[in-house]
């Protein structure tokens, strides 16, 4: 009789919790809710969205947004190829690291060259990161074009108080405290 009893309280319980949870509002995804909606792929950068823009203001901006999107630097998840590709350079220079570190002598000729390579290494990386800088630049520029004077002084208002806001060590949304 305990037994029927525990096994019935149990089923009970979990059929309270499934219902319980029923009643709940379901959220969407991280990307669906709060701020997060404000990066979705498509539509107006979040800096546009309060200067009235015309619908075809907003038709030319999204194009302008949508043409250059894929020039904007973004590149594809490292295939496994590129991913061993970089293991493999790095496990060659922790070898010849530690090959430096370990010799009796110090070789300065090779602590050079290992310095070099990851100075190449850093060049390359820093191209490709100013290369991505100047289509988002060129981007924005175009952007911008779009727009009235007036909305570009709304815009540019905006930003200096985004960045008031952060001198001040806050985000803009935030109220200053209250005395």
């Amino acid at each position: 009789m305990k037994k029927t009893a525990a096994i019935s309280a149990a089923v009970l319980m979990g059929l309270a919790l499934t219902a319980c949870s029923a009643d709940k509002p379901q959220r969407g995804s991280k990307h669906e809710q709060g701020m997060h909606k404000d990066f979705k792929r498509g539509g107006l950068p979040r800096d546009l969205r309060d200067l009235n823009l015309t619908d075809a203001q907003k038709a030319q901006i999204e194009q302008i947004m949508q043409q250059n999107r894929p020039q904007r630097g973004e590149r594809p998840a490292p295939d496994a190829a590129e991913r061993e590709q970089f293991r493999s350079r790095m496990e060659a220079r922790r070898a010849a690291e530690n090959s430096l570190l370990t010799n009796p002598t110090f070789d300065e000729a090779a602590a050079r060259n290992l310095i070099a390579q990851g100075d190449q290494y850093q060049a390359q990386r820093q191209q490709r990161h100013n290369e991505a800088e100047l289509q988002q630049l060129k981007t924005r520029h175009a952007v911008m074009q779009v727009l009235t004077p007036e909305q570009r002084q709304q815009w540019l208002a905006k930003q200096q108080q985004r960045q008031d806001a952060r001198k001040n060590g806050r985000t803009p949304q935030d109220k200053p405290a209250q005395r």
